[in-house]
């Protein structure tokens, strides 16, 4: 009887277009004169996807509006928002609720009001977020007004960090994604200081999502002693066939009143049909541009330009390609260009069984700043077997004939003749004895006989290698590599003279420690060229057990004849201090000259829904810090130098 009274007065106050909205309660009371429902107890109004539910509800039939009362939920799909009161237009979809919380996306809003203005939408005045669940939340952003655009991003204004509900950041305009999938948005920029640079304030960024396979970022840098610099960095993949990228800087440098400028480019394309295309660029304004700006390490230290561009055919059986390239030294400020470097290379064919014929040729047009154009060209034509004897022996004769042309010059041709022996002898042991299992030792001599015909000039050496491998089984580790070593040479039959004997040791004494070695010893004057030495050894907790530890240490000891030694030991430790706190230590120390090269401390503090993490490093000419603080489920979001170097030397 209740349901058939509704839906008389449905009938009588909606139109024919209306769709229906569906009602249930434990007590609905009609009022028809006013055209009004009110609904008591477990209540529920339903309309398309829209489902509010409360502890008491009043719908005005002729408005479509209704007000909710005693904890009412608006569910909207997978979104819902809970609060005290509620008042929602069903027609227009638009709604408002007091003292409003919702969980979206990748956080919790509350909010003093939030509306719903369209269907992906919300408005939120006096609004707070956060990412962390508990009642009272370690960190989380207020803000006078936000408009929360659903599975997009948040527009806030003004925004204020509280941690531990402590006001520690402010800024009059930001707006943070909320998706899961790559997305665009701002990134964090960093404020420090900087002996060269004085106060800055560095990536000012922008990350720009192009389409599925693009996207862009653009940085400015603003530093007090020199000026700014523009950064544009763009990356693109198309799987299988085509990726690459590029990074341009500009500075405008006020020390110098000059415009410096980098690029980096790279791109891979290859075809169905068997072409590939390469292309590798560095560019800089001005020699020192990289030791000056540059905040990567290696980046600093570099003192050379390679770029080029190759395209290569794959062919049945061979290779084709033609190659342009130029090598600059920032040091000597000189270059080499190559335009063309054509080349074309047979893959061995078999002729008879184990017997293979393979063929190379290319042709090279080179320039120098410091000298003419040379063109060369080099034809290589070889004959290889490899045959088995008696079981043991390894039989390695090859023929090989190569023809050189340079401009200037007349041809030359050389020829050799090369004759290879070597073997494998086994011992083994299968006795058992404590952890281990077997025993096996390997030695692989071998022998090489080499013959060079160039014009009237005759070259004839005998090479000799001899290596001794000892491999045992342990119980729980499997096949381990005890030791090994190494000991090579030649003897020149034309001069009657041999080469200094190098030997190269391998120890792994016990997981995980191992020692290598290698020097070279004159027979004549029986003195040792160089001596380079090595021992490593590294210990490793699993990372997602309790607690985590980490140990490296490297000790290195270098001497040539005639030049003081070189001795040097770096190594890291990492530890957790307890459950939150991990702190690590890494250092290199200089033996012979007494003083540390450079050292690092690395303090991670987990803060359960933020990682804080302070890192500090210092050499013998430069020493930086960074402090970083980052929310979990958005590393996006991060104080870096930012607000605390304002307070730091």
């Amino acid at each position: 009887m209740r349901v058939f009274s509704l839906l008389v007065l449905l009938l009588c106050v909606t139109a024919p277009s209306t769709k229906p909205v569906n009602y249930s309660a434990n007590r609905i009371i009609f009022l028809l004169d006013q055209e009004k429902v009110i609904l008591s107890g477990e209540t529920k109004v339903r309309h398309r996807d829209i489902l509010v539910t409360a502890d008491s509800i009043e719908y005005e039939l002729g408005t479509r509006q209704l007000q909710a009362y005693g904890n009412p939920v608006l569910h909207d799909g997978d979104e819902t928002i809970e609060g005290e009161f509620m008042s929602y237009d069903v027609g227009k979809g638009e709604g408002t609720i007091l003292n409003a919380k919702t969980e979206i996306s990748r956080g919790f809003f509350e909010g003093r009001k939030i509306r719903k203005v369209a269907d992906d939408v919300l408005n939120v005045s006096r609004g707070r977020f956060t990412t962390c669940e508990l009642g009272e939340p370690h960190y989380y952003f207020k803000s006078w007004k936000m408009k929360i655009y659903l599975n997009d991003m948040v527009l806030c204004q003004p925004v204020v960090l509280y941690i531990q509900g402590i006001p520690v950041f402010a800024v009059p305009f930001w707006f943070f994604p909320i998706r899961k999938e790559r997305h665009s948005g701002l990134l964090t920029p960093r404020v420090g200081r900087d002996s060269e640079e004085g106060r800055y304030i560095k990536n000012i960024a922008y990350y720009h999502v192009i389409n599925d396979y693009a996207d862009a970022t653009f940085s400015l840098d603003y530093m007090q002693l020199i000026g700014y610099r523009l950064t544009v960095e763009g990356i693109y993949l198309i799987n299988p066939w085509i990726t690459g990228g590029l990074v341009t800087s500009l500075v405008d440098d006020r020390r110098t009143a000059t415009r410096r400028w980098s690029v980096n480019l790279s791109h891979r394309q290859k075809w169905e049909e068997g072409y590939n295309l390469l292309l590798r660029g560095d560019f800089v304004s001005d020699l020192s541009y990289y030791r000056e700006y540059s905040e990567d390490l290696p980046e600093r230290m570099t003192r050379t330009l390679d770029s080029y561009v190759a395209l290569t055919k794959s062919l049945r059986g061979s290779n084709l390609s033609i190659v342009a390239s130029e090598k600059r030294d920032l040091e000597e400020n000189t270059s080499m260009r190559v335009l063309p470097r054509l080349s074309f290379s047979l893959f061995p064919v078999e002729l008879v069984k184990s017997t293979y014929f393979s063929y190379s040729g290319r042709l090279v047009n080179q320039h120098t700043s410091v000298m003419n154009s040379v063109q060369t060209a080099q034809n290589t034509a070889r004959l290889n077997t490899k045959q088995r004897l008696w079981d043991r022996l390894n039989l390695t004769p090859s023929l090989e004939h190569s023809e050189f042309w340079q401009s200037g010059e007349r041809r030359s041709g050389t020829s050799s003749v090369r004759i290879g022996v070597n073997a494998n002898l086994y011992g083994m042991s299968t006795r058992r004895i404590g952890r281990i299992d077997g025993i096996r030792h390997v030695i692989t001599p071998s022998l090489n006989y080499d013959l060079s015909l160039k014009e009237t000039l005759v070259s004839e050496r005998l090479r000799f290698q001899l290596r001794n491998s000892v491999q045992i089984r342990l119980v729980d580790l499997g096949k381990y590599d005890l030791f090994t070593t190494t000991t090579s040479g030649s003897y020149d039959m034309r001069e009657n003279r041999f080469s200094p004997l190098v030997t190269g040791v391998e120890i792994n004494p016990v997981p995980p420690f191992n020692l290598s070695c290698d020097f070279g010893y004159d027979l004549y004057d029986g003195q040792v060229d160089y001596l380079n030495e090595t021992f490593r050894t590294f210990l490793k907790r699993k990372s997602d057990d309790f607690p985590r530890f980490n140990l490296s240490f490297t000790q290195s000891f270098l001497r040539r004849r005639e030049e003081d030694p070189e001795v040097q030991i770096w190594g890291e430790l990492g530890f957790d201090l307890t459950k939150n706190w991990f702190i690590s230590y890494q250092g290199r120390y200089d033996v012979m000259k007494g003083r540390g090269v450079s050292q690092s401390v690395k303090v991670v503090r987990d803060l359960h829904c933020w990682v804080g993490e302070l890192n500090v490093s210092w050499t013998k000419v430069r020493w930086q810090y960074d402090f970083r603080i980052s929310i979990k489920a958005m590393p996006e979001i991060s104080l870096k130098k930012g607000f605390f170097s304002l307070f730091l030397p």
